[in-house]
């Protein structure tokens, strides 16, 4: 990491405002000459958050009277783009104008994420690795097609900005805010929890401290629930939960041995109306249990966390 005062890892803000300035106009020229649909003829995300969001037309809310996969902040920042679309013009079914502008707004939402992905990542490259090493992968983040898939995929780009947000932070020894931040990358999406274990090996043994960071990740994970107990969704918060349990392997070598081709399917959206719909499993059943998995990988994290904890001790 640069020490005080010395400036030969300080940000080179010429360098850094012409690599994001070349990384949103190649997205934005994407995003207004090509629908989600065209751009790689494959389903998009976006429908589905625009046809859970037509939900509300009818009165249905995630968590309050209808359970939902994604946590609060992906299912009503969908939704308020979906109302700001409406503002606008008619909104019709996916083939009408109204969806096309959905999909932009939206789009136009995740890209300022996605930009803040790539300054984040310049950033924590310049700590760590110095200017030269921090523009490179400036340029290389900026030229990968990859990204953009998922740009127009689905919302996986706030998870990540949210990720590496926490990550910026901690390195630069703000504790709490990085907890906070990866407190709301859970809320996006519960896999960033999985930071959690390293986070606790470079704090490792500073007990107290650890435990205020987890609490805090929890804090502000569960403050987004909180509106929906007030109003009475509890049994939608508990369903959604259930539902997680019950969407079958998808995307994995042993989903293919169990013959679910597809993406983790929660059934159609008409049942997130029906509390009983979320037990309910929509694929082929798992020749392996998902306790089973989730056990052999955990203890395959643990005994990999545990080797770098023991090798840190001795080095120490």
């Amino acid at each position: 990491m640069s020490q005080p005062g010395d400036r030969s890892n300080s940000v080179n803000w010429s360098s850094l405002s012409t690599i994001v300035l070349l990384f949103v106009l190649m997205r934005l020229t994407i995003l207004f000459l090509f629908t989600p649909q065209g751009l790689f003829n494959a389903y998009s995300d976006y429908y589905f958050y625009f046809r859970s969001a037509q939900l509300s037309d009818q009165g249905y809310f995630p968590f309050i009277n209808m359970w939902y996969e994604y946590p609060p902040m992906l299912a009503y920042l969908s939704l308020a783009i979906y109302r700001l679309t409406q503002a606008i013009i008619p909104v019709g079914d996916v083939y009408s104008f109204g969806y096309q502008l959905f999909a932009r707004l939206l789009g136009l939402v995740f890209l300022v994420f996605e930009t803040g992905v790539l300054v984040l990542l310049y950033k924590i490259a310049l700590e760590i690795w110095g200017r030269e090493k921090a523009d490179w992968l400036g340029w290389v983040y900026s030229g990968l097609s990859l990204p953009v898939f998922f740009w127009l995929y689905a919302h996986q780009v706030v998870v990540v900005f949210f990720m590496m947000l926490a990550i910026f932070l901690f390195i630069s020894k703000r504790l709490w805010p990085s907890a906070a931040a990866l407190g709301l990358g859970v809320a996006s999406k519960f896999f960033p929890i999985v930071m959690v274990l390293p986070i606790v090996k470079f704090l490792w043994p500073q007990l107290k401290k650890i435990v205020v960071f987890v609490l805090l990740v929890l804090l502000v994970f569960g403050i987004g629930y909180l509106p929906f107990l007030y109003v009475g969704g509890g049994p939608w918060l508990i369903a959604s939960f259930q539902a997680l349990t019950n969407v079958g392997s998808y995307g994995t070598i042993w989903a293919v041995l169990d013959g679910n081709w597809g993406p983790g399917t929660y059934g159609p959206l008409s049942t997130r109306v029906d509390l009983d719909q979320s037990m309910l499993l929509h694929a082929n059943p798992s020749r392996l249990p998902g306790w089973l998995v989730l056990a052999a990988f955990g203890l395959l994290y643990g005994v990999f966390l545990l080797a770098i904890i023991i090798r840190g001790i001795l080095l120490s």
